[in-house]
């Protein structure tokens, strides 16, 4: 595979099509099959992952580097979601088929070791490879800051994630700011996605996003998008929603006096919220409203 991707890569407009060809395949396949109470990963889009991770980490020339960069946004959120997707996937195991062979045993034996073999394989780490070789293969500098971040790291723990997830939105904000509206329009099909994971993702993404100075239509496109969110069934993007929407806190006091009215309401209907359990949504209106309360005109 590696000799066919080196071959590809000189062809800067057959990689183009490859690559949309490949994100088209992860958008039609489902993310991930579950049976008994286990979620295995679709075998269609694993292996257009490990493809895409080869054609990045393969003698990138100036051509192949230029399709990466112009297609960046799209790349990016394709990545992005590929990784909510992946997370806590077990490898899919072969069907089995009769045999009625002489050879049972042997075949039985071959058998095991296949299914022992696909267990090493982890498609979280072929997701976050295929992730990192993309940053690290384009000039946009993101890569440094990543490493820096242990971003990796984040995805190894199902209650670190969310923190992953941030500090992606957070590189982007510091590093290209001006990708972020693009990155963003890609990723608003996920908000009404089918999937928790893609929904909660998304929700921490722009839910970050609300910390940084981003562009004033940003900013409502965001805060429409978190308030809409509001009503999700998923507790965890509920709350994600009362994050993001405390976080306008950082933008400054005009900001927060603009959508002071709507945003206060958001938070105390947060507290009441009958199906937090665990005070999830409480905490984090409870935070939200002290970072907001502090910055509102008394009057």
């Amino acid at each position: 595979m590696t000799e066919i991707c080196q071959s590809l890569c000189e062809d800067s407009q057959l990689i183009n099509d490859i690559i949309d060809h490949l994100l088209q395949i992860w958008t039609r396949c489902l993310p991930y099959e579950e049976k008994n109470g286990s979620k295995y990963a679709s075998i269609t889009p694993l292996i257009g992952t490990c493809i895409l991770n080869e054609i990045f980490s393969n003698n990138v020339t100036e051509s192949t580097e230029k399709v990466f960069e112009d297609n960046f946004e799209k790349i990016f959120s394709a990545l992005f979601i590929r990784i909510s997707n992946s997370l806590s996937n077990l490898m899919p195991q072969p069907k089995p088929k009769e045999d009625h062979s002489e050879n049972k045993n042997s075949k039985n034996l071959a058998k095991s070791q296949i299914q022992s073999d696909l267990k090493k394989i982890d498609p979280i780490k072929i997701a976050i490879d295929c992730f990192k070789s993309y940053v690290k293969c384009t000039r946009i500098n993101l890569f440094e800051f990543y490493e820096n971040e242990n971003l990796w790291n984040f995805f190894n723990e199902e209650n670190k994630v969310i923190e992953g997830y941030t500090i992606m939105a957070k590189g982007l904000c510091l590093n290209c700011d001006d990708l972020v509206p693009k990155i963003v329009n890609n990723l608003n099909m996920y908000l009404s996605a089918p999937y928790d994971c893609q929904k909660i993702s998304t929700t921490a993404f722009y839910a970050e996003l609300m910390n940084h100075k981003c562009s004033i239509d940003l900013i409502e496109q965001l805060l429409n998008s978190l308030l809409t969110k509001l009503i999700d069934a998923c507790l965890q993007v509920r709350t994600l929603c009362i994050r993001g929407l405390g976080n306008i806190s950082s933008l400054g006091k005009d900001q927060v006096q603009k959508h002071s009215t709507t945003i206060l309401s958001a938070m105390m209907a947060g507290l009441d919220d009958k199906n937090d359990l665990n005070d999830d949504i409480s905490l984090e209106s409870m935070n939200g409203l002290t970072k907001i309360i502090a910055l509102i005109d008394e009057n």
